[in-house]
């Protein structure tokens, strides 16, 4: 996936989310997507962001079908899964300023990756 606005590469508006994931590059976490960040050489903020491909249900998406048919543990598991996903990115001193259930990926045992850092 790119990082697009109305079809073109969107580049000043990955600035900030193009520094967040630098500072975490080095780490790996299960609670982020991989991603790629493709620099322009001859000015480093006209650079894209490509994450892997995540054929996963957001939260919000998790929420309109099955919400209501969880059991409390599992929504007990989600809830402690998205704090052990904040805890490891405020461990490189990096706040997530617009968490929503859009930007919260669920996948296979209601594991979750945080995305959008912009």
């Amino acid at each position: 996936m790119i990082k697009e606005e109305e079809g073109e590469l969107d580049f000043s508006r990955n600035r900030h989310e193009i520094e967040v994931l630098k500072q975490i590059k080095n780490g790996s976490s299960i609670f982020l997507p991989k991603y790629y960040i493709i620099a322009n050489k001859p000015n480093p903020y006209n650079s894209a962001v490509v994450l892997d491909y995540l054929p996963f249900k957001t939260l919000k998406e998790h929420m309109r079908g099955s919400w209501k048919w969880m059991s409390l543990i599992s929504k007990v598991f989600l809830g402690f899964s998205i704090l052990q996903g904040l805890r490891y990115i405020r461990d490189y001193r990096i706040v997530h300023l617009d968490l929503k259930p859009n930007n919260i990926m669920l996948y296979c045992n209601l594991l979750i990756k945080l995305i959008d850092f912009g």
